[in-house]
């Protein structure tokens, strides 16, 4: 029995994941692929479009056999952090053999891919030295990167540090060595529009562009831009979601976060990274706060990107210390892996996770939550806050009434 693993978010699922879905069936010989996904809230700090039971039901549907919930804690990290948490969630399974990723260049250069990843993982004096420099100059930390890698590799195995799939591709690479896990990387080429793009296209747009025109969007032809981009099953649901509100943006999130904020005010410290003059700065400009997306620019400065702003707002939102981070970290960000879907055909990989896994497999999490220990527990009382605050803000703007989340059953198809 061979088994793949993917981490994603599927923010939403479009035509590009259910290439990546196939290519890793077909290119692996995988009997069955699990996914590892982000939960109520995504990487980039902020909440996901749709909640996570439907996205998991739209990973079965578009070919997965089993998902599990990435922790919160994991998933709102920067790429190296999302990574770990990820890769080391597959790997307590004990049953993945391949994790597949998407990536813009790294499959078409594997020895610039593999010499990157070495440099990063290896940090020659070379290297940190540059890499001080340009921080220091006030660089954020993803340019500073990339010009170290420049002046040790050369652009061409720079560009790898350009895309951001290739980022994470080679942040699960590196991951995988440090766990010496003996997962195989397989690296799949992205099909489609970058995955920054905001412009709708025919056939494989971005996650990006999706979200754009179902939050932005009340025209009347939004139907006919949807459908090419989306397998059918995605579309019924994307279609029902934004008729009935259930696609949830930043903003919808805004008065949430100005009262944690408000509330939080001196303890903003306590969040996001140690020693910096980001929460001063915060709380200097809460008086200025007219929506999320608007504050987290407002607070965007030359070193810190607006991605690592909003996440350290979507920290203060859901109240993930740096303590909190300190302990996911003990368990190398899987301190356990919650299962929210499944096929019915599955049951032979669930009983080999069952035999094999090395974390807590939690499949009926309010039984299953007695099996944790002390720090276990507290990460996952972060995890049912976080869904918890989606499912209640959800609940409000759609009127339909939803069942909190320990009596959530399994997604099974």
């Amino acid at each position: 029995m061979k088994t793949a693993g993917i981490i994603a978010e599927y923010n939403p699922f479009h035509n590009g994941h259910q290439f990546h879905m196939e290519e890793t069936r077909r290119l692996t010989g995988a009997d069955y692929i699990v996914v590892a996904l982000s939960g109520s809230f995504v990487q980039r700090g902020a909440p996901a479009l749709l909640n996570k039971y439907d996205r998991a039901r739209l990973a079965l549907l578009g070919g997965a056999d089993l998902v599990f919930e990435l922790p919160v804690t994991s998933a709102l990290q920067s790429a190296e952090g999302f990574a770990t948490g990820g890769i080391c969630l597959l790997s307590g399974l004990g049953v993945v053999d391949e994790v597949s990723c998407g990536c813009e260049l790294a499959g078409s250069d594997p020895d610039s891919f593999s010499q990157v990843v070495k440099l990063l993982l290896d940090e020659p004096p070379a290297y940190k030295k540059h890499l001080a420099s340009d921080l220091t100059k006030g660089m954020s930390f993803p340019k500073a990167r990339e010009s170290a890698v420049t002046a040790c590799l050369g652009e061409d195995a720079a560009r790898l540090l350009s895309g951001p799939n290739d980022i994470l591709a080679l942040e699960y690479a590196k991951a995988i060595q440090k766990s010496d896990s003996d997962m195989h990387l397989t690296l799949i080429p992205r099909r489609g529009s970058s995955h920054e793009s905001g412009s709708i296209s025919d056939g494989y747009s971005s996650a990006t562009a999706i979200r754009n025109l179902l939050l932005t969007s009340d025209a009347a032809n939004i139907s006919d831009l949807l459908r090419p981009n989306v397998p059918e099953e995605s579309y019924t649901f994307l279609m029902e979601s934004f008729r009935e509100h259930r696609c949830l943006g930043e903003h919808d999130f805004s008065d949430l976060l100005f009262y944690a904020l408000t509330k939080s005010r001196a303890q903003l410290n306590d969040f996001g990274p140690a020693n910096s003059d980001l929460a001063g700065r915060t709380a200097n400009q809460l008086e200025h706060f007219t929506g999320w997306t608007e504050f987290a620019a407002l607070l965007k400065t030359r070193n810190r990107t607006y991605t690592a702003i909003s996440r350290y707002l979507t920290h203060i939102l859901l109240g993930i210390r740096r303590e909190d981070l300190a302990l996911a970290a003990k368990y190398h960000g899987a301190p356990y892996a919650r299962l929210l879907g499944l096929r019915k055909e599955a049951s032979p990989v669930l009983k080999a996770i069952r035999q094999n896994a090395d974390i807590p497999i939690l499949t009926r999490p309010a039984h299953d939550r007695q099996t944790l220990n002390k720090t276990q527990s507290r990460l996952f009382e972060l995890d049912l806050q976080a869904s918890e605050i989606y499912r209640q803000l959800l609940q409000s703007r759609s009127g339909y009434e939803i069942k909190s989340e320990l009596r959530q059953p399994l997604i099974t198809i």
